[in-house]
């Protein structure tokens, strides 16, 4: 095992400076293409794609072609990275990484992970667990890992046959190419939003926050996480029914992550109402940062604690909380919490 997953990390690396950048959209054209770990045939295989499918080709190296992670890809990250205890068998709303240089390691169709590391995130970024749990030593020690959808920079690899001479779009030769995206940008709120919309039930929403996300992206320059969301998008609009307008369940849409309240009156004390307080992934005014989520999952309002009292205990837990609100127009309602009380619910 070992072993293994040394001549992978060496054979990635050794190829590294031989790699050419391109970015363009392409067919399958084979009947079945195999998508790998890792540009070779010693990688194991982690999907496969039929004659037809597109894909969004990163950059080539040595006869093989990165590409954007298909449907169905998926990665492995340690458990006690993550800022929240997932559960087993339910996907999650995204959760932070609370270490830099965090392992996230290469899924497959095995209950486990594989020996090969294909990414590395650090503290704050955001993952979607979905919902499925290994105890492994791949790492060098025995501990539990998570399932969780491709991280932002992922990339497979196709052999460069399976698209044959078949290109959809090819790169201006007049403009420099794209390169891959190594640094980890932090999950937008659209994409946020979109993945409360669909874990409850609003896939119309959904879909349109998805396709907002991809076009968002696609300006900035990161089209790995352009694609994902563009194809999370199309597959949502696969699954959707013909008769999906007429009977669609009645959902409340997400609320917007700035809903314009503000100018709470200074110093009076006020409460937060019930809820479940999470650990955010981000710092106010250099203090780490709590929010407060409702039944559904949505935030009330970002909390900090005043000095000499330790919210850690109350994570996950059902709390009322009592302070002043400071105006914050860049924060859920407008501004955030400075807890001096705290009532513990159950």
């Amino acid at each position: 095992m070992r072993w293994f997953s040394l001549a992978l990390m060496i054979m990635s690396v050794g190829s590294a400076a031989n790699a050419q950048t391109t970015g363009y959209d392409a067919v399958i054209q084979k009947t079945v293409a195999e998508v790998r770990g890792g540009q070779s045939g010693v990688y194991p295989i982690t999907v496969t794609l039929r004659q037809g499918t597109r894909v969004h080709v990163v950059r080539e190296e040595l006869g093989w072609l990165a590409i954007s992670p298909p449907d169905g890809s998926t990665s492995w990250v340690m458990e006690r990275v993550l800022d929240q205890q997932p559960i087993a068998g339910r996907r999650t709303p995204p959760l932070a990484i609370l270490a830099d240089n965090t392992d996230i390691m290469l899924g497959s169709s095995d209950r486990s992970p594989q020996p090969c590391v294909i990414n590395k995130v650090n503290r704050g970024t955001m993952v979607v667990v979905v919902g499925e749990k290994a105890v492994s030593d791949i790492s060098g020690e025995k501990t539990t890992w998570w399932r969780i959808q491709p991280t932002a920079g992922e990339v497979r690899w196709i052999s460069k046959d399976s698209i044959g001479n078949y290109q959809t779009t090819t790169p201006s030769p007049t403009q420099s190419p794209p390169t891959m995206n190594i640094s980890q940008p932090p999950l937008p709120d659209t994409w946020i939003r979109a993945e409360l919309a669909e874990r409850n039930g609003d896939i119309p929403q959904a879909i349109s926050l998805y396709r907002q996300t991809a076009n968002e992206q696609s300006r900035l320059g990161y089209t790995d996480l352009a694609n994902r969301a563009n194809n999370r998008a199309e597959t949502l609009s696969r699954q959707q029914p013909a008769t999906t307008t007429a009977t669609a369940r009645q959902v409340a849409p997400p609320p917007p992550l700035n809903t314009g309240i503000g100018n709470w009156p200074a110093g009076v004390l006020m409460t937060s109402g019930p809820g479940t307080l999470r650990r955010s992934a981000f710092q106010i005014d250099g203090q780490p940062a709590f929010v407060l989520e409702d039944s559904r999952g949505y935030p009330r309002i970002y909390v900090v604690a005043q000095p000499g009292l330790n919210l850690e205990p109350f994570v996950n837990r059902s709390v009322e909380m009592f302070g002043p609100i400071t105006n914050r127009s860049e924060l859920t309602n407008g501004g955030f919490m400075t807890v001096t009380k705290l009532h513990l619910l159950r």
